[in-house]
């Protein structure tokens, strides 16, 4: 397997998800809402002090396996395009046509849905645990972030969820194509 062939491939896919807006606003719009909304609505919805530090840095140390699902969810966005968007769109017969062998072309699809979808999930991440310190540092005593369960969702969990989810929905693709001895054929 050549890794710059799989790379040609992300790369293309990378142009096409740039034209594509809903793709953009998703990898946008998900992280944003969940770094900015889950914690607003947890901490505009009580006063200083009526939750205790210690619940309250449990409560938000808990919604932050929410990003565990973004990782996982993501990827379904830019997987649906991956095969099945090229069949409608007719571009899967030309990419077809060139030098690449079935492991290339599957694994330039993975990369092109995992890396914006872990990417997007590490900056909501990061989001999150920038306005949750910035707002309970006065409030519990210490910065409640980065801690042993963030650094346990981002770096195992996180990327796990988001490549199982890569190879679900490269799975699902494929009931609408099979795989050739040489190359993918449109059933």
């Amino acid at each position: 397997m050549r890794l710059s062939q799989a790379w040609i491939v992300t790369m293309k896919d990378f142009g096409i998800f740039r034209r594509k807006r809903y793709i953009l606003y998703s990898l946008i719009a998900g992280p944003l809402a969940l770094s900015v909304l889950l914690p607003a609505s947890i901490l505009l919805s009580t006063s200083p002090g009526e939750i205790p530090a210690a619940t309250l840095s449990s409560l938000l140390g808990g919604e932050f396996t929410i990003f565990i699902m973004l990782a996982g969810l993501l990827p379904s966005v830019i997987g649906a395009y991956s095969f099945i968007g090229e069949k409608v769109e007719k571009s899967l017969e030309p990419l077809l046509a060139t030098p690449t062998t079935d492991s290339e072309l599957l694994l330039g699809k993975s990369l092109a849905a995992f890396l914006p979808s872990i990417a997007a999930t590490y900056v909501g991440a990061v989001l999150f645990m920038a306005i949750v310190d910035a707002s309970t540092s006065g409030q519990v005593g210490h910065l409640i972030f980065p801690n042993l369960n963030a650094l346990l969702i981002l770096f195992p969990a996180a990327p796990l969820a988001c490549v199982m989810s890569v190879e679900f929905s490269i799975i699902i693709d494929r009931k609408s194509t099979r795989l050739n001895s040489s190359h993918l054929v449109i059933s």
